[in-house]
Formats: C-alpha cells, sequence, structure tokens
C-alpha cells in the first residue's frame, strides 16, 4: 500500500512530517482536516532558509532593538545596507568560484 512520503505535512496542523499516512486516508488523524489538498512537499533547502531567515530576525531585533519593519532607518538607508550585503556576497561567491577553478584545474593535473 502507498504512503504519502515523510516531507509532507498538513497545513492546517503541521502534522505529517514524520508519520507515514496510509494513501486510503482521508482526514488528517491531528486535527480531521481531510487530507486531498491539504499535504505540500517540504522541501528540506527552503525549510532551512526559513529557519535561518528567523534566526537573523532574532538576532538583529537582540543587537538593535527593534524589528526591520520597525527600524527608524530610511528607505535609503535600508537599501544602501542591502546594497553594501551584496557586495560582501558577490566577493565570497567569487571566492568560492575562484576556489572550485583552482581545485579542478589542479585535478586535472593529476595523471
Amino acid at each position: 500500500m502507498a504512503k504519502l512520503s515523510v516531507g509532507k505535512k498538513c497545513l492546517r496542523c503541521g502534522a505529517g512530517s514524520n508519520v507515514p499516512f496510509e494513501e486510503h486516508q482521508h482526514r488528517c488523524p491531528d486535527c480531521g482536516a481531510e487530507l486531498g489538498q491539504i499535504f505540500i512537499e517540504v522541501d528540506p533547502v527552503v525549510e532551512a532558509v526559513r529557519a535561518d531567515l528567523l534566526a537573523r530576525s532574532q538576532l538583529g531585533i537582540k543587537k538593535y532593538g527593534t524589528t526591520l519593519a520597525d527600524s527608524h532607518s530610511t528607505h535609503r538607508q535600508k537599501l544602501q545596507h542591502a546594497y553594501e550585503e551584496a557586495l560582501d556576497l558577490a566577493n565570497y561567491i567569487k571566492w568560492a568560484i575562484m576556489e572550485l577553478d583552482a581545485k579542478h584545474e589542479e585535478d586535472r593535473k593529476v595523471p
């Protein structure tokens, strides 16, 4: 009998991430919601990014004493900060590309 795979969950109550629901089940055993359209695939990468975003937000609130939404920075200041962060990101990406290229070149030289 087919089962909904691990990584699916009920959109109403969140149940199911580790529960193998039988294919013939029509309701969530936790909240009773109909199973037909309420199960979604959970992308582990997206979930990891969501967790990182939340952790980063909490760090910012602790550091600055406010949320981004409630910040008194001007729109221009926020854009400038985002631009500077993007430049940092570009540097890290370029470094990683250069490291991979050097490793690839080194691997090609090995007989």
